[in-house]
């Protein structure tokens, strides 16, 4: 008589495991990137909406043409742009709504306050991001960006520093832009006005808007690395600050607080640009960490729109 035997199985004792932390690393990166291209794909879609309606509907406002319009010019004030004007204000934009704060909503809910604001910014809400203090007992909404206030009109709102690196790889701010400005025509003077130059660039709404999008995946992931530069602390200090005296930066109030102890924060740091550390040995899980900036973009878009003048 034969007996039949069957051998034990090669023991495989910890492979399940590396497999899997295998498969799931894969998981979360895609799932990452899909999540991050597809909230890239919402907000630019919503940013071209609004700067489609606002344009079309800021070309179609009976002002005369000498007028300027004035959105978002950095330098000095001048209070008779048109930006300035109360129905203006009342019915397309005001900055100081880029941020709304605990007082501001007195008790109505956010989406229930902002659909009685103007247009764009009420259009923008979507985009705005929701704050906390560190004790939970204060909060608000805001645009992306750097908290600034306006000396000369008296309120709070919102700056978007554009950063680049220098050839060392340092930082350096070369420019501030507000999320709603007006484009300047070729030869630095703005389209809306309508003067007597041969430029065809005249007598048109000419707007864009800014939006700087931060990618969820470099925070998620902390040893996804692409895109990102080492920066230094002081750079947050803004020595070489470019804005103008009309503007006073911020210093976050209690976000950055907040940020201070999560370093793994998207809109930490002073200016709100993210803060991130990583191992500077990948391999050595107690060598010291180095800060690095969240890969991030900021997403532009525009509309063009001829003016209606009546005489």
């Amino acid at each position: 008589m034969h007996h039949s035997c069957r051998k034990s199985p090669h023991p495989r004792s910890g492979q399940a495991l590396v497999e899997f932390a295998f498969i799931s690393f894969i998981m979360v990166t895609m799932m990452g990137v899909t999540i991050t291209i597809g909230y890239f794909l919402y907000a630019a879609q919503t940013l071209q909406q609004v700067v489609d309606v606002a344009a079309q509907e800021i070309a179609r406002m009976p002002y005369a043409p000498t007028d300027e319009l004035g959105l978002g010019r950095t330098g000095t004030n001048n209070d008779a742009w048109v930006m300035h004007d109360p129905d203006f204000r009342d019915q397309i934009y005001k900055p100081e709504l880029l941020i709304v704060t605990k007082d501001t909503l007195d008790g109505h809910g956010f989406q229930e306050f902002m659909a009685d604001q103007p247009l764009v910014n009420r259009l923008l809400s979507p985009l705005m991001i929701f704050e906390k203090s560190p004790d939970g007992t204060d909060w608000r909404y805001r645009y992306p960006g750097t908290i600034v206030n306006d000396t000369e009109n008296n309120y709070q709102t919102v700056l978007i520093p554009i950063m680049e690196y220098n050839a060392d790889g340092s930082e350096e701010f070369i420019n501030w832009v507000a999320p709603v400005e007006e484009i300047s025509r070729t030869d630095g003077m703005f389209p809306y006005a309508v003067d007597s130059s041969s430029d065809p660039m005249r007598g048109v709404v000419a707007l864009r808007i800014n939006y700087p999008a931060q990618s969820g995946l470099a925070v998620k992931i902390p040893f996804q690395q692409l895109g990102q530069k080492e920066f230094t602390e002081p750079n947050d200090d803004f020595d070489n600050d470019p804005s103008s005296t009309r503007f006073t930066v911020l210093g976050n109030d209690f976000v950055g607080v907040y940020n201070n102890q999560h370093d793994h924060q998207v809109q930490g740091g002073r200016y709100g640009l993210g803060r991130l550390f990583i191992n500077r040995n990948a391999a050595d899980v107690n060598s010291e960490p180095i800060p690095v900036r969240p890969y991030r973009k900021v997403i532009s878009v525009q509309a063009i729109y001829r003016r209606e003048l009546f005489q």
